[in-house]
């Protein structure tokens, strides 16, 4: 059922990639013949986006681990598209994938890069036949890429690639090389027509461009005989132009004595679809001539005509009719065959005659060849083209000769040589020639080859070449069978008529002289020798069939000669290689012993340079390899300072395929003129001729690979000796593993020392009685606290548990032990040691967790907090619209005249608990930390001096204030009004601890915080901080009421006496401040609380704090625009300011207020406007108005925080903000001042 499950969502898949590859089809994108640049751009774009809507479709395995067929669509990319579009879409496909993640991410990517890679290789095999891919090749090509997806599976972290491939190995197998073999069969019948389209289209120029630059007339007549078409060469022959062509029929151009069989050749051309002949004509000037017209028909209704003037050819004729009778008599008397061919123009040579000879060469008569109208047609098939070629090449005035095969009437082969001279008679070409008989000949050379051709040993006729004072210096070759050709792979026209220094220069002098002695001497010599420039043993036997000349006979013994070498050279290795074993195994470093094992090697091996590569991989996850050991033969060139060959990468150095096949524990066997470009410029700059490279893997990790090469040679190495050197590889895998072992081992036993006295906790290895075997720096002090010794060796107890109980507990792993000491809290764990030698030990882990505990209280006593104060905060805005009405009411009805004393009392009472809600709604917008601030830098040390000259007023006189600080500046970005706020709660929580009287403490001062973990709170960054700290001499607080300290409407004060908003609200300003604050207290010790406030680095001292003050004013008729959504406010507010003197325009949102302005025609004075409004803001407002560049001044109303946004507003030109309910003195001054601004402002303007 689980193969179904993925089966179905991977045939849809599959159906959704084939029908997207059918609409790509419909769009005629090209893949045929070289598309431009731009064109492959736009390939890419289209492939990579249908793999992008396949991958948004897949069919999901687990999370992160998903399948479609991008693996389908980038490799059918890759086959039929090239490298730029399938590059591209690898490239989108693969950001897609790492965008999506999860566990199968990078697996995934490997996919696309794998499978897209498939698809060029295999494109750049099959790039010149691509448009043949049968349905099995690409069945085939589908099962092969699916192969490696799934073997990709197995690099699935967290152990699930075997899950994976038993679930989706038989969907894969069945669906993606179906869906391969469908999308590859679109493409193939796409290039098809993309081929025959190309053709079709280059035929038709090519029809075009042969028309109207023919030489003779052509023309298309319809079934009646007319004109439909002609060329210019039509036109030029018959003296009229084409428009009158076009209107004239064949017979036209005939005299009337020729119709009849103009009309005769026509009916033919009808009757049969083809005719051709010579027929006379007559020109539009009246001149008569002949045409040779070959016609066919190429439709029911059209026939295609070729028209030639032959009328100085005719006249020729005449004349040489008389000539040609006279030859026939003299050539009568040949022996051998004499001929005469003619060509008129556009036409084949044509017997013209030709000697009686002929009938007793071929078996047919004079006449019988005549009427084939070339010998030529007795030419046997094979020497056709011979003699095709021979005609075609023969020029003017040039005589030639070739032999060729004749078939007897008899059916027998008959041998001629054939002559001929090629002689121009204007207008016609003429060729005079023989035929002779060699045929005897022929068949004597014939039993003479098959004796040279059929030996199985080469054979080969020189001869020799001496200087001036008759020494060997050279020989040329004369001749050579096919065993030659075999065994040197020199090839006989490559080497028959050339000396052997031209052929083989680096020929050793030796082969030379015992030639030379040969073919001077006429002794033979039978002999063996190697042949460097060949790189073969030869068994050799020379003697001189003529003065001057030898002929060898010889066979390759090269085989037989290095397998002897082989077997030696393996015997050599394997001694090398035990040799290697017991000095490893023996010595306690093998870097000591390196060097003379890779000698013994290289000297087994007889090679030039044996060395060792490790790898290992870069920061940037690169493969790269060192070469680490050498050891080079006397004369070799060392490589060890080679830089390249030191943290190298295989994808830099062009190594990218020797990485491929090593780790795979394949060994490279190669020339280096065999290996590809990049891999033999580089071998080729060390001189390097031949090489073996052996994979070395430990513990199934490729840890590098050794290597053996040959500088002096191309060296065939044999299979012997490759099974020696993969012996070799395997000793060295085993050696390394072992010297890895055994530094594990001193590593860990060093790195175990080493986190015993770098980690935070203590740590200590105790034995099954409670000796102390070992214990770090952190341990020796925690047991100083747990134990009360100063130098504990045995332990017992620690703290009030006993050790007993706690080694009880190491067999349950996990389980952990909290006892406190002195205030201190420790996290106390045991764990054995699985040891012999130590049985019954266990290490002790002893954590102080005092700091963490205190840190997770404050988190989450924060996030209770957050929390509320996220419910109040949202019951605030709404609170603090009804408060403004109801204050700016009772302000408004303050001002009024003919009210009563007692009116006037109760009014009062309702302004000041309507201003008592607003302080509460500002107390909860506080703890909520979403209170409208207005930060900027304040000195705290004036603003606390005033704090402290009130509070020694309000404060009773049985409490003593003390506020203490060092000169100097402490200058914080705050709202001063907020911090008088925080330093009054404090205080008044104070005196309600010290009902008695008592001491309260004010301390000013400055700490700097290096790094993060050293600060007095968590959260604190580094960087210098303002603290202060108020203390109390009260009744303290308790711990259980400790932790509820700064929770809003918590209280441990009567009903009655406190809303349990101070502490809360005091928290809340600090928290909106970046600061943090902490309580210190103890039942009857009093209590105290620790402010800290971020000092900004660039704030300077004179930011001082300034109280601010207000005074009712009343206008002068100016314009208000008003803009507010709550009605009741927006009422209100209107009639406070047309109470003030002023005439206002009220709207309920900013886009109103900008279509108001607008009808106004921008006859205001003042905007006040709301910040949060729907449909458009009064921030939003504020730019539109920026943007128009509008001179008004505006006041926004909020009653929510707007802190760096508001700087932002002040910096474009914001007049001024206001909180909510704004109160009354205040707005007016503030209104004036804007008035006064405004007016500053267009004085600029029309200035």
């Amino acid at each position: 059922m689980g193969d179904l499950n993925s089966l179905l969502p991977l045939i849809y898949n599959g159906a959704l990639l084939v029908a997207l590859a059918v609409l790509y089809d419909a769009l005629a994108l090209p893949i045929a013949g070289s598309p431009s640049r731009g064109q492959q751009v736009l390939l890419g774009l289209s492939v990579g986006g249908i793999g992008l809507l396949v991958m948004l479709t897949p069919w999901r395995f687990s999370d992160g681990v998903v399948f479609d067929t991008r693996s389908v669509l980038l490799s059918t990319s890759g086959l039929f598209f090239g490298a730029l579009p399938t590059a591209m879409a690898m490239a989108m496909t693969a950001a897609l994938r790492i965008y999506q993640g999860g566990a199968g991410a990078a697996t995934g990517v490997a996919v696309i890069l794998a499978t897209g890679s498939i698809g060029l290789l295999w494109r750049f095999r099959r790039k010149p036949d691509l448009a043949n891919l049968s349905w099995g090749e690409l069945y085939l090509f589908g099962i092969a890429v699916q192969a490696v997806l799934l073997l990709l599976m197995l690099t699935l972290p967290g152990g699930i690639g075997q899950t994976v491939l038993a679930t989706i190995t038989l969907p894969v197998m069945l669906i993606y090389p179906v869906a391969t073999a469908l999308l590859g069969r679109l493409f193939v019948n796409r290039l098809r027509r993309s081929l025959t389209d190309a053709a079709l289209t280059a035929s038709e120029e090519r029809y075009r461009s042969y028309l109207e630059n023919a030489p003779y007339g052509v023309f298309v007549a319809d079934e009646t005989g007319r004109f439909v078409e002609a060329n210019p060469a039509a036109s030029e022959i018959s003296g009229y132009s084409l428009a009158e062509l076009r209107q004239m029929q064949l017979l036209n151009f005939l005299p009337p004595e020729s119709r009849a069989l103009g009309e005769a050749h026509f009916r033919q051309v009808v009757a049969t679809g083809r005719a051709n002949g010579d027929v006379p004509f007559q020109r539009k000037n009246g001149s008569k001539g002949w045409w040779s017209v070959a016609a066919v028909r190429i439709s029911p209704t059209r026939f295609l005509g070729f028209t030639v003037d032959i009328t100085a050819t005719k006249q020729a004729e005449d004349a040489l009719r008389q000539s040609e009778e006279r030859f026939r008599h003299v050539a009568s008397s040949i022996s051998d065959v004499a001929f005469s061919c003619v060509a008129r123009p556009g036409e084949p040579y044509r017997l013209e005659w030709l000697t009686g000879g002929v009938e007793r060469l071929t078996g047919y008569s004079v006449d019988a060849v005549l009427a084939m109208g070339c010998w030529g047609e007795l030419v046997v098939a094979e020497d056709q083209a011979t003699f095709t070629a021979h005609i075609a090449e023969l020029a003017v005035g040039a005589n030639s000769a070739c032999e060729l095969r004749l078939r007897h009437r008899t059916g027998a082969i008959v041998w001629v040589t054939a002559t001929a001279e090629c002689v121009a008679e204007e207008p016609v070409l003429r060729l005079y020639g023989a035929l002779a008989d060699i045929t005897a000949r022929k068949q004597t050379e014939a039993r003479y080859q098959t004796l040279f051709s059929e030996m199985l040993d080469g054979f080969a006729l020189h001869e020799i070449i001496c200087d001036a004072e008759g020494r060997p210096v050279d020989y040329r070759f004369l001749a050579v069978n096919p065993a030659f050709e075999r065994m040197t792979g020199l090839q006989a026209d490559a080497v028959v008529g050339q000396t052997i220094r031209s052929v083989l220069p680096d020929t050793e002098s030796h082969w030379i002289e015992t030639y030379g002695r040969v073919a001077l001497t006429g002794e033979p010599a039978l002999f063996q020798n190697y042949a460097r420039s060949l790189g073969q043993y030869f068994e050799v036997t020379a003697f001189s069939p003529a003065p001057g000349q030898f002929a060898t006979i010889f066979v390759d013994v090269t085989e037989r000669r290095r397998a002897e070498q082989a077997l030696a050279r393996r015997d050599a290795l394997l001694e090398a290689v035990s040799f290697a074993a017991d000095r490893f195994l023996q010595a306690g470093d093998w870097e000591q012993e390196i060097h003379d094992v890779l000698a013994r090697l290289g000297n087994a091996a007889q090679v030039s340079r044996v060395y060792i590569f490790q790898n290992e991989t870069r920061a940037d996850g690169e493969l790269v390899t060192s070469q680490r050991y050498e050891w080079c033969a006397p004369g070799v060139t060392p490589q060890a300072d080679n830089p390249a060959l030191q943290q190298g990468s295989f994808q830099e150095l062009g190594f990218a395929r020797w990485a491929e096949i090593l780790s795979r524990g394949e060994l490279i066997r190669a020339h280096t003129r065999d290996l590809p470009a990049s891999e033999q410029e580089f071998m080729a700059a060390q001189e390097v001729k031949s090489l073996v490279e052996v994979p070395i893997h430990v513990d199934k990790r490729w840890w590098g690979f050794a290597g053996f090469e040959h500088c002096d040679q191309e060296y065939e190495w044999s299979e012997a000796e490759i099974g020696s050197l993969r012996v070799a590889g395997h000793v060295l895998s085993a050696i390394i593993k072992n010297q890895e072992f055994q530094e594990q081992l001193r590593t860990q036993a060093s790195r175990m020392a080493q986190i015993m006295q770098s980690v935070g906790d203590g740590m200590l290895l105790v034995d099954k009685n409670g000796e102390v075997l070992m214990a770090n720096q952190p341990a020796r002090t925690y047991l100083e606290l747990l134990t009360g010794e100063s130098d504990c060796h045995h332990l017992s107890r620690l703290g009030d548990l006993s050790l007993a109980s706690l080694l009880a507990a190491s067999r349950q792993p996990g389980q952990s032990h909290r006892v406190q000491v002195q205030h201190r809290t420790f996290d106390l764990a045991a764990h054995p040691v699985e040891s012999d030698a130590a049985a019954g030990a266990c290490v002790l882990v002893l954590r102080d967790i005092t700091d963490g505990l205190a840190a997770q209280q404050q988190f989450q006593r924060q996030e209770r907090l957050a929390a509320i104060g996220q419910l109040a905060a949202g019951i605030a805005h709404d609170f603090n619209n009804l408060m403004s009405v109801i204050i700016l009411y009772a302000q408004l009805t303050a001002q009024s005249t003919a009210m009563g004393e007692r009116e006037r009392e109760r009014l009062a009472i309702i302004q000041r608990q309507g201003q008592r809600g607003a302080d509460m709604i500002r107390q909860i917008l506080d703890f909520s930390r979403r209170a409208v601030l207005d930060r900027q830098p304040v000195d705290l040390l004036p603003l606390l001096k005033e704090q402290a000259k009130l509070l020694m007023r309000t404060l009773p006189e049985h409490i003593v204030l003390r506020f203490d600080y060092q000169p100097g500046e402490y200058v914080v970005r705050a709202d001063p009004t907020r911090i008088e706020q925080v330093i009054m709660n404090l205080a008044v929580n104070a005196r309600d601890a010290m009902p008695e009287g008592g001491h309260l403490t004010i301390v000013l001062d400055r700490i700097q915080v290096a790094v993060e973990h050293d600060a007095p709170l968590h959260g604190m960054k580094p960087g210098s901080w303002v603290r202060l700290a108020v203390t109390d001499t009260g009744v303290g607080i308790s711990l259980e009421d400790l932790e509820h300290i700064f929770e809003p409407f918590f209280t441990t004060k009567p009903v009655g006496l406190g809303t349990g908003l101070g502490l809360a609200q005091v928290h809340g300003i600090i928290a909106q401040h970046d600061g943090h604050i902490t309580v210190t207290s103890r039942p009857g010790a009093g209590a105290t609380f620790t402010i800290y406030l971020p000092e900004p680095d660039l704030v300077r001292a004179d930011a001082t704090f300034e109280p601010q003050t207000s005074q009712l004013v009343t206008g002068q008729g100016e314009t208000i625009l008003l803009a507010e959504d709550e009605p009741n406010l927006r009422k209100t507010l209107v009639e406070l300011l047309e109470m003030w003197n002023y005439r206002v325009v009220a709207v309920a949102n900013g886009q109103e207020a900008l279509a108001m302005l607008d009808r106004l025609n921008g006859a205001v004075d003042l905007i006040i406007s709301d910040v949060v409004m729907p449909e458009m803001t009064g921030i939003a407002l504020f730019k539109a108005l920026h943007q128009r560049q509008a001179s008004v001044p505006l006041i926004l109303l909020t009653g929510h925080p707007m802190n760096d946004e508001l700087n932002n507003l002040r910096r474009f030109g914001l007049h001024a903000w206001l909180p909510k309910p704004p109160v009354a003195e205040q707005l007016a001054a503030t209104i004036a001042a804007g008035l006064a601004r405004g007016h500053e402002m267009k004085q600029r303007k029309e200035g």
